[in-house]
């Protein structure tokens, strides 16, 4: 009985307690000035003030070295791509006719180019057996 009581007392007060400061403030001249000076400030965001615009940034300065150049040929039906950078080979990646495609790489700048080492000296064989997007 009192939890349907507390939520009607709070229905039943709320619009007498809405109107008790509505007739507190016609009562009052000094509250009508107030209500004046807050109607003329600008309420709109079109009549705030707008924010100053950041600087530019300076020029990217194009890169010194030239963009690595890639050629590509085919021999015996696989696709070999050879990546360079300024006359210094750094990559082949070899995609076979079938079969997974795999990549040498240079990766200590000595000049040879090496096959990952993660799987030893036996590179697996590895069949796809089903593929979906």
């Amino acid at each position: 009985m009192r939890t349907l009581l507390i939520p009607l007392l709070l229905i039943v007060t709320l619009p007498l307690h809405a109107a008790a400061p509505a007739s507190d403030a016609e009562s009052r001249p000094e509250s009508k000035v107030e209500s004046k000076t807050e109607a003329e400030a600008p309420t709109k965001v079109a009549d705030a003030p707008r924010p100053k615009d950041p600087p530019l940034p300076e020029k990217a300065q194009p890169p010194e070295e030239p963009p690595p150049t890639v050629s590509i040929r085919n021999v015996k039906g696989a696709v070999i791509e050879e990546y360079r950078q300024g006359n210094r080979l750094y990559m082949i990646r070899v995609v076979p006719e079938r079969g997974v495609p795999y990549t040498y790489m240079d990766t200590d700048g000595n000049g040879r180019l090496e096959y990952d080492g993660e799987d030893g000296p036996v590179r697996p064989v590895y069949y796809t057996l089903y593929e979906w997007d």
